[in-house]
């Protein structure tokens, strides 16, 4: 619960409640490199400026993934293979998803409850979970969702009432239970075509339709110029 602490590269595992507990205190903290694996999630709570995130490993808990909290910023991790949500939002705001890889949960890829407001969702690689790969609840709103891939998850790629959304556009999805349940529509600028993804992904072959393919007013790009990943001049879905 203290601000601008730090919990850098260590495995955090086997606890019988979350991995860490984010305060309210812990103001512009962060979590990074981590190991963070078979607790009941990774992490829960928030505090203001708190980052989760780049480079931890998030996986094999007894729920969910991450339980974001309010002012969360959760970036650049790889969360995979809980049996819940990868990430899980009860009723927070001003929550930013980026960059993450979120595959193999046995739920929601994200989950987003009911009166969730502002959340900024970009460059997200959602593949292969359980139910949507974003499911939103019936009072959310704010959402801002562009250059994310929804990929082989068994539900929809997204399921979520249009009103929820600022902005739904510039995605792909593909290969995708359904397309949108709930009254959502994706934008003119969405990619439905195969995404050509290198193995599991999220790594792109070089004839992907994906690349370059972004709303470049997003300005966070995951990759850069990285040849076989998201590349070139991005930045990109």
């Amino acid at each position: 619960d203290s601000a601008n602490a730090g919990i850098y590269f260590v495995e955090i595992t086997n606890c019988p409640s979350s991995c860490v507990e984010i305060g309210v205190g812990a103001t512009s903290s962060q979590i990074a490199g981590c190991a963070l694996d078979r607790c009941l999630r990774a992490t829960s709570g928030a505090a203001a400026g708190a980052r989760i995130g780049p480079d931890n490993d998030v996986f094999l808990h007894r729920d969910m993934g991450i339980q974001a909290g309010a002012g969360l910023l959760i970036y650049s991790n790889h969360i995979h293979d809980n049996p819940g949500a990868g990430i899980s939002a009860p009723s927070w705001s001003g929550i930013a998803i980026l960059g993450n890889t979120i595959a193999g949960n046995g739920g929601d890829g994200i989950w987003l409850n009911q009166n969730t407001m502002t959340a900024w969702i970009a460059h997200n690689f959602v593949a292969r979970n359980g139910g949507a790969g974003l499911t939103v609840g019936s009072s959310t709103s704010g959402i801002d969702l562009r250059n994310n891939l929804f990929h082989s998850n068994t539900g929809a790629a997204v399921a979520a009432p249009a009103a929820s959304f600022v902005a739904i556009d510039y995605n792909g999805h593909y290969a995708n239970g359904r397309v949108c349940d709930g009254g959502c529509v994706f934008g003119l600028n969405t990619v439905t075509l195969d995404p050509l993804v290198v193995g599991s992904g999220p790594a792109l072959m070089p004839a992907s339709p994906l690349r370059n393919r972004g709303d470049p007013s997003v300005g966070y790009d995951v990759n850069g110029a990285e040849p076989g990943d998201y590349c070139e001049s991005g930045p990109e879905i």
